[in-house]
């Protein structure tokens, strides 16, 4: 039986998703918390039926509370830790570490205890370095620097606890995917950037980012479960696009006008540092990392995952056609 943590999440509801498709048993991890109108609303969208819905095991508990883990990997043999929180504001430095590295420590701690064989652990590329020179991948080592977020710091640590619990007897697969492309909320992780997508901008920073779409995230995942790719890890990305690109891509989608303006680095500069003052008066703004990332290029390899797990990754066009239909 497979149990998944952040089952109400981007990644872990496709996940729900594949693995009933295949039909598996599937037990789903979430909190008091979590919207299920919004979770069952995804599932049909991808085209699950009133019986598929209704084998979905749903168990309350929470990362934090290693009772409810104890019980919710009760008769468990597989595990896909999706949970984490994704965020770039300094007021929740404290609950990313809580959350992303004591969680993490907390989940394969207990999975060590309980006997479980295996965890499939979603990271991300924020986990990873940065090469000056070529592409970015699995061999790039993390290292701490100005421009790296407390998120990226986060996911590293809990990188870091699941690879000490395969040392511990785990076995371990992780996939360290960009950013992810699927239906989700416009206020939540990656659903912020596809809001943005879909209403469009004028305007464009002079960065850009790597895209993967969910389903082949969830493809990988379970893929490298099933060929017991234990002690490997995976960067997941479709293509490197320019934001100008990126949003032109969307314009052509959602029916919007392409960028045609270029942001100046240094508005995103003073947007950080002016946002200091306007948290004081309430004003929504954006964090030093977010203006800092807007401005960087990103080249995210993939040669490991499509020779390793056979993945032929989705277009970012194809995806944004897809997710439009959401």
């Amino acid at each position: 039986m497979n149990l998944i943590t952040g089952a109400t999440g981007i990644v872990g509801l496709r996940i729900v998703y594949d693995l009933l498709k295949r039909n598996e048993q599937v037990r789903a991890l979430k909190r008091e918390s979590s919207d299920m109108g919004f979770a069952e609303k995804v599932l049909r969208f991808y085209g699950a039926q009133d019986g598929e819905l209704k084998n979905i095991e749903w168990f309350e508990g929470d990362l934090l509370d290693i009772f409810s883990l104890e019980k919710a990997l009760e008769g468990i043999t597989t595990v896909y830790h999706c949970a984490a929180l994704v965020s770039y504001n300094p007021k929740d430095e404290k609950k990313l570490f809580k959350i992303n590295e004591g969680g993490t420590k907390n989940l394969v701690n207990t999975c060590l205890t309980s006997g479980i064989k295996t965890i499939c652990h979603v990271s991300s590329v924020a986990a990873l370095g940065v090469e000056k020179e070529g592409p970015t991948t699995e061999k790039t080592h993390w290292q701490r620097d100005e421009n790296r977020s407390i998120y990226g710091l986060t996911k590293f640590l809990a990188e870091r606890e699941v690879w000490r619990s395969s040392a511990e007897g785990l076995n371990v697969t992780v996939v360290n995917p960009s950013i992810i492309l699927g239906p989700s909320k416009p206020d939540q992780s990656s659903g912020m950037l596809v809001n943005i997508l879909r209403n469009g901008s004028k305007y464009y920073p002079s960065g850009g980012v790597g895209l993967v779409d969910v389903r082949d995230v969830s493809q990988a995942c379970i893929t490298a479960v099933e060929k017991e790719k234990f002690g490997e890890r995976y960067l997941l990305n479709s293509e490197n696009l320019s934001f100008q690109d990126l949003l032109s891509k969307a314009a052509q989608s959602f029916g919007n006008e392409g960028p045609k303006t270029k942001l100046p680095d240094f508005l995103l500069e003073m947007a950080w540092r002016l946002s200091l003052i306007a948290r004081f008066f309430g004003i929504k703004s954006i964090s030093k990392e977010t203006a800092r990332s807007a401005q960087r290029q990103t080249n995210y390899g993939n040669a490991k995952a499509e020779r390793d797990l056979e993945l032929a990754f989705i277009p970012v066009g194809e995806s944004l056609e897809w997710v439009k239909g959401f």
